[in-house]
């Protein structure tokens, strides 16, 4: 909690597992499941009414939506929501396309385990000595230590850049060395090291940026045409491509993304030349093949996408629980990973039990989809039977006096122009902030000025006191906003998680 910024919790969900029901029925349970949601996130003592998906997508201005379960290894649910652009009428269905975002990295981290195991490159070895038309430039911060494959998938090389805002179409846009180097027309700074790799965890994607020239270089193959040859073709992954932009042939599959007020993202979507990180055009059913087709390798059955020792790698968790390319949680029989993403417009959030074969998938075409991912999740989970499937509950302070309103007002005005107010952040968050800016500004300036600033509750979390407020734009839906942990006078988080 302490240090970070973001714009997504997803609480932590356990429950006793309900009988197993047969496949002809396991669809009419999700749509039943879909049918009743409610707050993943609840105040003991007051009363909830359960929503449709439906409802809670015109709530958060969510027009499109596709959802995929999968369950003793199959897919048992495919389904579109919604439409692909606010107010109009092409329905979403499950072979619309979307952005994966941050999702594309775990694909990409398979393609780099696969090289690993046709020995052209190593997990271990300096990416240096690899790169031939560009390389990590020398830090002090380094201390001597060289950047490793290992450490890009992850995230412990201490390299800079969090994420990527991507570029509208009639933009121009950069070369992947120019990313890399943070030259215009590039609009993120240069991916440096500026702590020792392998000493801590931070989000990078950044480090998948150098991914994607390290493979591109060994194969000696363009990134999406390497892509669709180790992974997506092998993984039946018929629909996706990394191709950047989309192919003009290719548009009509798309979902138009979307600001959290609904409107429509300029130009339909923005296009990423970090494909790695943030390139692959896909669907859930298409993603759910590839963690199945993962869940094989892992359970050592057939030929699988990899060997089964490199899967196993994989899903093993390291520094931050995180495995190499994707985060790992639970454990025994509840082993999971999973991987969110949210590129401008869109946002996708993926979980898998490789032991069980059981699983899920959503995606949807606005900056507020997020704000779905907790209560599918709990409803899903429900019904078939997975832990960690209970709302989180939490207890109000009693002396709830909204003590922190100027501050979170200073905080988002400041991040809407793009500076982080290092007066009242601590030194964690200010971090964070300052690696985040480039994706959070573009979405606060587009929610417009703040109109009002409203105190909900004060509560207690991880031990630290957190105050909610129910902030109101001039061009945006109004959300929920947790301020919290303050230390010295500087506050130490931040996060919102819609309305």
């Amino acid at each position: 909690m302490r240090g970070t910024i973001s714009l997504l919790l997803v609480a932590g969900l356990s429950f006793a597992r309900p009988a197993h029901a047969g496949p002809a029925a396991e669809g009419q349970q999700i749509d039943k499941a879909l049918s009743a949601m409610l707050p993943a996130t609840q105040v003991e003592g007051r009363s909830y009414t359960a929503k449709s998906l439906s409802e809670m997508m015109r709530q958060e201005n969510v027009p499109g939506a596709s959802i995929v379960v999968f369950h003793n290894g199959r897919i048992i649910y495919a389904k579109g929501f919604g439409v692909v652009e606010a107010r109009k009428t092409q329905a979403v269905t499950p072979e619309t396309l979307f952005q994966a975002a941050s999702i594309s990295k775990p694909v990409t981290a398979t393609a780099a385990l696969k090289l690993v195991e046709q020995d052209r490159i190593a997990l271990d070895q300096p990416v240096n000595d690899r790169l031939r038309s560009w390389h990590i430039p020398d830090s002090s911060a380094a201390e001597g230590q060289a950047v490793t494959l290992r450490q890009l998938l992850t995230h412990t090389a201490g390299l800079t850049v969090h994420g990527f805002p991507g570029y509208a179409t009639d933009a121009p846009r950069p070369s992947l060395l120019q990313v890399l180097d943070g030259v215009p027309p590039a609009n993120t700074p240069a991916v440096r090291v500026d702590q020792r790799p392998g000493s801590a965890w931070r989000y990078s994607g950044g480090g998948f940026t150098i991914v994607q020239l390290l493979l591109s270089e060994t194969a000696g193959e363009a990134f999406p045409a390497l892509m669709q040859r180790l992974v997506l073709g092998p993984a039946g992954m018929r629909h996706s491509t990394y191709a950047q932009p989309l192919p003009d042939h290719r548009r009509q599959e798309a979902a138009i993304g979307h600001r959290s007020d609904g409107s429509p993202i300029a130009g339909g979507y923005h296009i990423y030349p970090e494909q790695a990180a943030a390139g692959l055009w896909t669907t859930p059913s298409d993603l759910a093949r590839w963690a199945l087709a993962l869940t094989a390798s892992f359970n050592g059955r057939g030929a699988g996408m990899l060997r089964h020792d490199t899967a196993v790698a994989m899903l093993t968790p390291g520094i931050g629980n995180w495995g190499l390319g994707v985060s790992v949680g639970g454990e025994g029989k509840w082993l999971k990973f999973e991987h969110g993403g949210a590129n401008e417009g869109y946002r996708a959030n993926l979980v898998a039990f490789p032991r069980t074969g059981d699983g899920m998938v959503v995606m949807t075409n606005s900056d507020s989809g997020d704000t779905l991912f907790g209560p599918i999740m709990m409803a899903v989970g429900r019904a078939l039977g997975w832990p960690g499937s209970e709302p989180r509950k939490i207890q109000p302070l009693a002396d709830a006096a909204g003590q922190y309103s100027d501050a979170l007002r200073t905080m988002l005005t400041q991040a809407a122009a793009g500076t982080c107010p290092a007066d009242i952040m601590g030194e964690g968050l200010l971090k964070a902030c300052r690696e985040q800016i480039a994706n959070m500004a573009p979405a606060l300036k587009a929610a417009g000025p703040i109109q009002s600033i409203t105190f909900v509750m004060a509560e207690q979390l991880n031990g630290e006191r957190f105050e909610t407020y129910k902030v109101s734009f001039a061009a945006g839906p109004p959300s929920n906003w947790h301020i919290g942990a303050l230390h010295d006078n500087k506050f130490d988080a931040v996060f919102s998680n819609g309305q």
